[in-house]
């Protein structure tokens, strides 16, 4: 028999805990219309609660706030009506319902949600205004866990249950022999904006699928003034695709698929030429040379780096005069392509889409379109908001996992946003003072915890603008 008394009670709708810049996300996006977009998405399926509108923005939300699945929709989502209502709906809807929307999705809605994409980017997105862009290109696998699946749906038959439609056998790094899918995709580090992107199943390679992602990049940028350095890497090199970049004007820095070609070239190469561009790395200017495939000469740089006991060679190609980039800048603008590598593993273990929402081969496409919308609606998030605090240089996985989940007690009234974080650790303490800071700046006094958006905002700076707030 225990000796004491225990109470229990529900909390209050106000009272509940949700991640604290839900809210603030979500009038982000009215402000700007991000949202507004979404109305050309036409799904043929029955509404009777909740649109097809209100469900892509269910289904970009549970993403962005770091979700790991849609059935955590029922826990974090659902229960929060005052966050539903910010978007125009009663209640979000429930895990069910997102699954079957997902699955209602054919490759006519496919093609509406590449234009929703193109149309964000091009109103909200830096790059599209840019003169001159680097644009990596990389692919990265999505495993399938369950057994494949066919999919029958061209015959107006669905079998579902039957696991992953399409998935098959490809390279995955670390996991041979699996089933899944690859992603492509067309990334801007120097904005954080993903341009454009594929996915197919995993006995595609990346190389196949160059001219349909370069075209759709084009078609997002829409803007013929804009030049882009495209830069990958060997598993999508070959002569055909440098040649056809050349023909294009395009700028081109891309690294060579056959070490043994590079062996072949240090045997041709100066000895006292070599640079040190590294601690352990040594370049060698070829200068300009004929490779296979490719009618056009091209700047090669050959690499050496040492590792313990062995000397290892590779080589980039590009179409850049020594003039313009020197050897050390050439090896070092290649080298930054780890940003489209942290994108990479922030979409795996941030945004979750490594998480496969549906079997479905349609709905997983769709989820992966949702997944980069949200990324770049997060990433404008925190550049317009927090670009001028310590929160804007942070990364995303940092900025989602350790600032846009903190539990806290959210208010909304009118225009003001009253947030009362549960925590009190370091990072609490540097969330409250970067919102102090945007208010402190803008209102020219200390205003505590409340933003506020003015209503002419549509891509640019966030025009704060005072009102009579509680400190």
């Amino acid at each position: 028999m225990t000796h004491f008394t225990m109470f229990c009670e529900i909390a209050e709708e106000e009272e509940r805990v949700t991640p604290a810049l839900l809210i603030p996300l979500e009038m982000y996006a009215q402000e700007i219309g991000f949202f507004d977009h979404l109305v050309h998405l036409q799904l043929g399926m029955k509404e009777v609660k909740h649109t097809v509108l209100g469900k892509a923005v269910t289904q970009i939300l549970n993403i962005a706030i770091g979700s790991a699945y849609n059935k955590d929709i029922d826990t974090e989502l659902r229960p929060d009506r005052q966050a539903a209502n910010v978007v125009g709906q009663e209640q979000f809807p429930d895990q069910s319902g997102i699954n079957r929307f997902l699955r209602s999705f054919t490759p006519l809605e496919l093609e509406d949600l590449a234009l929703i994409h193109g149309l964000t980017l091009r109103q909200y997105g830096e790059v599209s205004r840019a003169e001159v862009v680097v644009i990596d290109l990389d692919g990265f696998g999505l495993l399938a866990k369950r057994k494949r699946g066919l999919d029958f749906r061209q015959f107006e038959l669905v079998f579902r249950g039957r696991g992953h439609v399409f998935a098959c056998k490809g390279y995955f790094a670390h996991y041979p022999g699996k089933e899944g899918y690859h992603v492509f995709v067309a990334y801007t580090g120097q904005y954080g904006e993903v341009v454009a992107y594929l996915l197919d199943p995993g006995n595609v390679s990346p190389r196949s699928r160059f001219y349909d992602l370069y075209y759709q990049t084009l078609e997002n940028l829409d803007n013929p003034e804009i030049r882009l350095l495209l830069r990958f890497d060997g598993g999508i090199t070959s002569g055909g695709i440098i040649e056809f970049l050349i023909d294009e004007g395009q700028l081109v820095l891309s690294k060579g698929n056959n070490s043994r070609t590079s062996r072949r070239l240090a045997r041709r190469a100066n000895n006292d030429t070599w640079e040190w561009v590294s601690p352990n790395q040594q370049a060698n200017d070829l200068g300009w040379i004929k490779i296979p495939s490719c009618r056009h000469r091209v700047r090669v740089i050959l690499l050496r780096t040492f590792r313990r006991d062995k000397v290892v060679y590779s080589h980039l190609i590009l179409n850049i005069p020594a003039e313009v980039l020197s050897v050390k800048e050439a090896v070092d603008l290649y080298n930054a392509r780890q940003t489209v590598e942290s994108m990479i593993k922030e979409s795996r273990r941030v945004l979750w889409i490594g998480h496969l929402r549906t079997g479905h081969y349609w709905g997983l496409q769709a989820f992966v379109a949702f997944g980069f919308l949200a990324h770049n609606l997060l990433t404008w998030f925190q550049r317009d908001v927090f670009g001028d605090t310590g929160l804007g240089d942070l990364g995303l996985k940092r900025f989602v996992q350790d600032f846009m989940r903190l539990p806290a007690q959210v208010q909304k009234v009118g225009r003001t946003i009253q947030i009362k974080l549960m925590v009190t650790h370091a990072d609490a303490h540097a969330l409250v003072a970067a919102i102090a800071s945007i208010n402190a700046k803008n209102f020219g006094r200390q205003l505590g915890l409340p933003l506020i958006w003015g209503p002419a905002f549509r891509g640019a700076k966030p025009a704060l603008h005072p009102m009579s707030l509680s400190p």
